[in-house]
């Protein structure tokens, strides 16, 4: 059978669209699941719809406190379950604890609440924030296509076209495993979309997710208030200390890598705005280069305690900076995971996030759950938010 053959075939068989009760979001760290979940709440709350959030595997630095996407959904939604019942797990950056036993009880555990919480929603919708790696937990029999069997929940995938054409393979590759255990397709949205990225969006991805017969939900142009965490996140999440030379509420849209010399640096840095720069605590050149360019935050590696002139620069140009022990190429590795994290007392994030979803998915989401334009209480449009 030729693939066109195939690709038909796939499409005819494809499981008939129901109405959408379950949904669990996958895609990768920072890919914008947590603005997507949020606006979509929001969404389906103002047009009547009772809604529910679990996220079945947390997060927390050093795998202990509370996720900060349940108290965000809990605090927003007005939701009555504790943090630690919408996050039953959390884990820190490294998973597997040394009681190998202790933690399969515990994956045990979370896999009975997301079983209860699917038997008890009801007519309510049950929107699930899936783990950054879908993979994550299948050790011990808890990765997110298991979480999605025990839900019966459809799958949706949030792709962000900076990550590449890995991430559709990515997203293909889980949907595709999910179909062949049950699991029906609500579909692909792409997040952060920038103007540039859009025509790969039309031309490319779009004709390879349409010849496999995954539906796309919509693009979600990129918003500096729903995708860039802010130098008080990087520090949070590097640890380290901080030189507060500068606010540290500002937004963080690209990472660069200071390893060049001091006059191709400069250069370099200055095509980008709202940067951080990680370089190592002993490069003083290409520290005070990078402070002449558009800075949100400086990094400065290995431990190093940065030239009084360094500091004074910084200082002069209100850029924070913070100084880590780990290496230039560890810590640029650590900065990859980290993304946005949106609080229930930034009132214009939580806006945009349910105006930017209104706008760019508001359509495909009343087909998916079923409701009729104009169904609820009030209009979910508002301004778009700058």
């Amino acid at each position: 059978m030729n693939h066109e053959a195939q690709t038909k075939v796939r499409r005819e068989s494809a499981p008939a669209q129901s109405r959408v009760r379950s949904l669990l979001v996958l895609g990768r760290p920072g890919s914008g699941k947590t603005a997507l979940l949020l606006g979509t709440a929001l969404y389906l709350r103002e047009r009547g719809m009772d809604v529910r959030y679990l996220k079945p595997v947390g997060f927390a630095f050093g795998g202990e406190g509370v996720d900060a996407d349940a108290l965000l959904m809990g605090r927003v939604l007005g939701l009555p379950e504790p943090p630690s019942a919408l996050a039953p797990l959390v884990l820190g950056v490294h998973a597997f604890p040394t009681d190998v036993e202790e933690f399969a009880r515990k994956v045990e555990e979370m896999l009975a609440r997301v079983e209860e919480a699917g038997r008890t929603a009801g007519s309510a919708v049950l929107l699930v924030d899936g783990p950054g790696r879908p993979h994550r937990l299948a050790a011990f029999g808890g990765d997110s296509l298991t979480l999605g069997e025990k839900l019966g929940a459809h799958l949706a995938y949030v792709v962000r076209p900076k990550d590449g054409d890995d991430a559709v393979d990515e997203a293909v590759f889980y949907l595709e495993r999910g179909r062949e255990r049950g699991l029906p397709w609500a579909g692909i949205v792409f997040s952060a979309v920038r103007p540039h990225e859009e025509s790969r969006i039309e031309e490319i991805y779009r004709p390879i997710l349409a010849r496999r017969g995954i539906p796309v939900l919509g693009s979600v142009p990129y918003t500096p208030a729903l995708s860039a965490p802010t130098a008080r996140v990087f520090a949070s999440v590097l640890g380290g200390k901080v030189y507060e030379t500068g606010p540290l509420d500002r937004p963080v849209e690209q990472v660069l890598v200071g390893a060049m010399t001091p006059e191709r640096a400069l250069s370099y840095f200055r095509r980008f705005s709202n940067v951080a720069v990680i370089t190592g605590g002993d490069r003083t050149d290409l520290a005070a280069a990078a402070l002449e360019a558009d800075l949100s935050l400086l990094i400065l590696s290995g431990g190093i305690e940065p030239d009084v002139r360094v500091l004074v620069r910084a200082e002069e140009r209100s850029v924070p900076v913070l100084l880590v022990d780990e290496d230039t190429y560890t810590v640029a590795r650590k900065v990859e995971e980290i993304s946005r994290v949106l609080s229930a007392d930034d009132g214009d994030a939580v806006e945009t996030a349910k105006s930017v979803v209104a706008q760019t998915l508001g359509k495909n989401l009343e087909a998916l759950f079923g409701f009729s334009p104009g169904e609820g209480a009030q209009d979910a449009r508002v301004s778009p938010q700058e």
